[in-house]
């Protein structure tokens, strides 16, 4: 006689086979299913977005649409944060902030109730539909700080936006800062002492930290610095180490290889008007729904001069939306529009992969913005659904196996120019011993030509 557990084991496997479907000889197995909205699910600290139907994400002092996501401490000012729902669905939203370290590796080692007085998280309630528009969204604004979430320390954030009652069905996220001005900050440009083979190339920083003010600041320790050119943070000089010190001054002279590459002037595609396009705009197809818009085709800059143009307006790499000619009712006017970029290259490149590349890409490579390569009109080319506007942008190229967005793995596919305009910000972190978090208790801004 069979053992009982022998004989229940047996009646378990056939209970089993005779409700699982059976895989024929060679078949895969059906992959899990993915959520189809969201383009991914796992937080990042930096600008992305993470549903495949959020476009046009902004965030900006208020009133002032190109100005960094930056706030003085106590200044009567808000930030102003806008997004786009292609559809005609509405999604109920929420937002919270999250203090974060001053290298952005991760959140602060404090409590939401350490930074965030009044609500840790909020619904956002002003949305609008598009109005007399081929492609339907909705457009969402969002100000803040507010009398319901106000912050009391300064620092690094990251703004999370999330479907309402789930943290975890993510939205986008974005980086902001907020600072208080209590050490000094000098800087100048310098070209003497730039490493001879990236004279033509490069463009190096030096400045000067006076931090009488914190009496019990430790130089060695205390003070964490950051770079950045155009106030993006993909290509961040971060952690700076001085040169020299003398009476509460730190000295710092960015040499060797912590550098920017001085890059080219932003191209641009100005498509305001889809009825009277402008010089850059080959045609544009108001057949279609939505409207394609054709670029002239581009190329490749390589002589050893500036693109700088006294009729274009540089907006280092931002953009701004807006019909051109047109009286702007409210944000949600603007329609959307497939743009066809293209760049003229007799060959494929033998390594690498080219993008289009700016706020418009949000700062990240990102599978749309990618070009392929025509063989049979030698060039590259990319269609992107961008809202009505004027956009900077470069062509990158990314090398094959680069697996961040540092300053020595993306590069203009354009002739790098030292004696061009940028805008650098320096970022003084202040950490005292015995401290739980970052503060940002400096910045400064330096603009012109290097």
């Amino acid at each position: 006689m069979m053992p009982i557990h022998h004989t229940s084991y047996l009646l378990a496997l056939l209970l089993y086979l005779s409700t699982t479907p059976l895989l024929l000889l060679g078949q895969e197995p059906e992959p899990e299913e993915e959520t189809a909205d969201y383009v991914s699910t796992i937080m990042r600290y930096e600008d992305a977005v993470y549903h495949k139907d959020i476009k046009t994400v902004l965030l900006h002092r208020l009133e002032h649409v190109l100005a960094l996501p930056m706030l003085e401490m106590g200044e009567p000012m808000q930030l102003k944060l806008s997004f786009d729902l292609l559809g005609d669905e509405p999604l109920n939203l929420s937002y919270t902030v999250i203090h974060c370290k001053a290298d952005w590796s991760g959140p602060s080692e404090i409590s939401h109730f350490d930074y965030i007085d009044g609500y840790s998280e909020e619904d956002i309630n002003d949305y609008f539909y598009a109005h007399k528009t081929q492609q339907d969204y909705l457009h969402y604004e969002l100000l803040f700080p507010n009398n319901r979430m106000n912050l009391t320390k300064s620092g690094n954030y990251l703004l999370k936006v999330y479907e309402e009652g789930n943290p975890d069905a993510l939205i986008l996220t974005r980086r902001f800062v907020i600072y208080e001005q209590l050490v000094g900050i000098d800087s100048y440009q310098m070209a003497n002492g730039i490493i001879f083979q990236h004279f033509n190339t490069h463009q190096q920083l030096s400045f000067s930290l006076d931090h009488s003010f914190l009496t019990e600041a430790n130089p060695i320790s205390d003070f964490y610095v950051t770079v950045l050119q155009n106030g993006q943070w993909y290509n961040q000089l971060s952690g700076l180490s001085y040169n020299n010190y003398a009476l509460n001054r730190l000295n710092y002279r960015i040499t060797g290889r912590p550098i920017f590459y001085g890059g080219d002037e932003f191209r641009y595609v100005d498509f305001r008007a889809l009825h009277d396009p402008g010089e850059r705009i080959d045609w544009v197809d108001l057949e279609s729904i939505p409207a394609h818009v054709y670029m002239v085709k581009d190329e490749i800059r390589t002589k050893q001069k500036s693109f700088f143009n006294l009729n274009q307006r540089d907006l280092n790499g931002q953009y701004r939306i807006g019909i051109f000619r047109k009286k702007l009712l409210s944000a949600q006017d603007p329609d959307y529009a497939y743009v066809h970029f293209k760049l003229a290259m007799e060959e494929p490149l033998k390594t690498g992969n080219l993008y289009v590349f700016g706020a418009l890409s949000h700062w990240n490579l990102l599978p749309e913005f990618q070009m392929h390569y025509n063989r049979e009109f030698k060039h590259y080319e990319a269609t992107i659904l961008l809202k009505q506007g004027y956009y900077d942008f470069q062509y990158v190229v990314v090398e094959d196996g680069s697996g961040d967005l540092t300053n020595m793995q993306i590069r203009s596919i354009d002739k790098d120019i030292r004696i061009i305009e940028n805008d650098y910000f320096i970022l003084i972190y202040y950490r005292h011993a015995g401290s739980w978090f970052d503060r940002l208790v400096g910045v400064k801004r330096v603009s012109g030509l290097f």
